[in-house]
């Protein structure tokens, strides 16, 4: 028998591009990439040409010559993914934060309160501060494999075994 859906892998799509684009506007729907002789992080613009976190910046002109390099605002990441990993804690106190944009949540004891784990995960979507910001949740009977799909390229989905679920 399958195991329900309980554990909630919750990471923030491009985290630190999108940042970027919500404190600039002037960014958005540009391809944006944080660092310098590294980049750091992209925006799903600058990822389309293949631009990828941990490339030379200067690869990374080559593939996108309209690449926009930005410093970066760590204390706002901070902020921020602080602020989206809290509303984690209103749904589960089982929280283990993994990065500064990306935990783990057991909700198996709140689903008589707040729904099963594929409307938490919605709930929690709506609620993560996203002006420009949005949230990948996978729900999975075991961490071990909540984490995969959300590496995945489909976005805004939450995965219950082999079922997928859009989240508007």
């Amino acid at each position: 028998m399958e195991a329900l859906a309980t554990i909630l892998h919750a990471d923030l799509d491009a985290f630190y591009a999108s940042v970027e684009q919500m404190l600039d506007p002037s960014l958005r729907g540009k391809p944006v990439a944080v660092g310098g002789g590294v980049v750091l992080a992209a925006s799903y613009e600058a990822k389309a040409f293949g631009v990828r976190g941990g490339m030379p910046g200067r690869k990374a002109r080559e593939l996108c010559p309209q690449l926009i390099f930005v410093s970066g605002h760590f204390e706002d990441y901070q902020r921020l993914g602080d602020a989206a990993i809290r509303v984690l804690g209103d749904f589960t106190p089982l929280v283990e934060r993994i990065s500064i944009d990306e935990a783990f949540a057991d909700v198996a004891g709140t689903e008589h309160l707040f729904g099963p784990a594929a409307e938490i995960a919605k709930a929690i979507r709506r609620r993560v501060p996203r002006a420009q910001l949005s949230a990948t949740l996978e729900c999975r009977a075991e961490p071990r494999t909540a984490r995969y799909p959300a590496k995945s390229p489909v976005a805004r989905s939450i995965t219950l075994g082999t079922h997928s679920v859009l989240v508007q």
